[in-house]
């Protein structure tokens, strides 16, 4: 993940029936947990494996340094991973 720490809002709710009255109730039914069995993420976001800041002027600009930092990591993973190439069969 290239950028900034996720916000870390990810319980959420579903599945609640609404009320006879047309209103509705909330409360929090879903989340998840890691591997060690201890909830995760919420409140606290994803740590991205390269943190990179986008500057406002540099949006402005047109300049989007996460991106630029994305397609340099991929371009440098093609080249030490090329794709295989594919042997087409012949007809039968």
């Amino acid at each position: 993940m290239v950028g900034k720490r996720t916000w870390g809002g990810l319980v959420g709710y579903g599945g609640i029936p609404p009320l006879v009255d047309g209103g509705f109730l909330s409360s929090p039914n879903f989340a998840f947990f890691n591997l060690d069995g201890e909830w995760d993420v919420e409140g606290y976001g994803v740590d991205p494996d390269y943190e990179v800041d986008n500057m406002p002027e540099d949006v402005y600009n047109g300049i989007d340094m996460q991106l630029d930092k994305a397609l340099e990591l991929v371009n440098k993973l093609l080249k030490e991973n090329p794709p295989q190439k594919v042997k087409t069969p012949c007809l039968p």
